[in-house]
């Protein structure tokens, strides 16, 4: 059943929220502002920036106080990977921040084109916007089932996008109360926070540890804003994707029906229709590739090591496991949230070889009906979202992720077993 959006700007609000928070998504008003608004908009940036690095330093401070100590660094070693990759998906996101800008006036928009061409992106955002706009908009036949299709894909993104961000604060509001509730039970620290950390100065002074613990709590919020926003934009993205190319296999099969849908002109405006979705998810391959690659390896380590410790925290009971099983959630929804659209994708695009197969292409002439077989043959060479342009993202490897991370979670046990003397 299709889902209903009153606006563009209200499928996409969750999203824009986190984007615009990050500093990322530029809005009508700093696009027309002036040196000031810039400045502000770098400063912005800057006490992110400064406040993921507030975290990081305290953390490896903790790990090298405590080194050697298995159980307390592999936590601390955790979150500050997650709160690297955050950093990393921020800076590679501010890199091409001009997938978000919106270009004021024709000629600007001339310029951007020569500027995105030049480095094969697009503005991701804009064209998501312009084609909802046609989509929505107009009476044409097969303008309903168009719409009907757009809607779906919308509803999909948007639901898995709000389980995602309830799932990410609900894991970082666990953390922000664990002190206090019970879920961290090491005595190895003389300061409990959040997210673990070695300030020193807060040994003797409330007052220096009440500013670190908040300080920590909205560093929580960046950090997990970061991995949300930025998570869920690709999600929506590929899922717009997807719809173009289901709106493409509802025309195909609409080919050669009557005398209107046989001319050799609407045959090569599909085509093009097709190049043109097969040129976006190229460039959004280059948009993600990197940040894809970044939280695949991430969640990797995150499954193991959070394992890990849910395996100790069951066998010495108390209520951090909840900790555990929350985050361990988190880093599952994380692959999967790369995983399931990819996967999608690679679906939708092999169906447009067979819509073009149903379609009445027997009715059509020999010129029409080789540019049909042509467009079959491109069919068989599905799209591909990958990781560092070598890992498919796919439900396939969305499993074998999960069977490589248990493999090398067995081994932690085991090892962790042997060294406390039960081997």
């Amino acid at each position: 059943m299709a889902r209903s959006f009153a606006s563009f700007d209200e499928y996409t609000f969750l999203n824009r929220w986190g984007l615009t928070f990050l500093g990322i998504w530029k809005s009508d008003a700093e696009a027309r502002g002036g040196p000031l608004r810039r400045f502000l908009h770098r400063l912005h940036v800057t006490i992110l920036f400064t406040l993921l690095m507030l975290l990081l330093l305290p953390q490896w401070m903790d790990m090298y106080v405590l080194w050697g100590n298995i159980d307390a660094n592999a936590e601390t070693f955790v979150l500050n990977v997650f709160t690297i990759t955050a950093l990393l998906k921020l800076w590679c996101f501010l890199s091409a921040r001009q997938i978000f800008e919106v270009p004021e006036n024709a000629r600007a928009a001339t310029e951007a084109r020569v500027y995105f061409l030049k480095f094969e992106i697009k503005q991701v955002i804009d064209t998501m916007k312009e084609n909802w706009r046609r989509t929505m908009s107009g009476d044409e036949p097969g303008r309903k089932t168009h719409r009907e299709i757009l809607l779906d894909m919308a509803g999909k993104a948007r639901d898995y996008t709000k389980r995602y961000g309830l799932l990410m604060y609900s894991t970082a509001t666990m953390y922000f109360v664990s002190p206090f509730v019970g879920m961290q039970r090491d005595n190895v620290r003389i300061r409990k926070y959040p997210f673990f950390g070695w300030y020193y100065f807060d040994r003797f002074s409330n007052l220096y540890y009440g500013i670190c613990y908040a300080s920590q709590v909205i560093i929580g919020i960046v950090v997990g804003t970061s991995n949300y926003a930025m998570d869920s934009i690709f999600l929506v993205a590929i899922y717009h994707t997807c719809a173009r190319l289901q709106m493409l296999q509802h025309d195909l099969k609409k080919i050669g029906e009557d005398r209107e849908n046989r001319s050799p002109e609407e045959i090569v405006q599909l085509i093009r229709l097709h190049q043109r979705e097969i040129r976006d998810a190229k460039r959004l391959t280059k948009i993600f590739n990197g940040s894809s690659l970044q939280q695949l390896l991430v969640s990797c380590v995150i499954i193991c090591i959070i394992g890990f410790k849910l395996i100790i925290a069951l066998n010495d009971g108390g209520f951090e496991f909840l900790v555990y099983v929350a985050f361990m959630f988190v880093a599952l929804l994380q692959i999967f949230l790369y995983c399931r659209p990819g996967d999608e994708l690679i679906v939708q695009s092999t169906a447009v070889g067979y819509a073009a197969y149903q379609s009445h292409w027997t009715s059509l002439e020999a010129e029409s009906i080789r540019k049909i077989m042509f467009m079959i043959l491109r069919s068989q060479t599905s799209l591909k979202m990958t990781a560092g342009n070598f890992y498919v993202l796919s439900l396939p490897n969305f499993t074998m992720i999960l069977r490589m991370s248990m493999s090398f979670l067995s081994l932690l046990r085991a090892m962790y077993r042997k060294s406390d003397g039960f081997g």
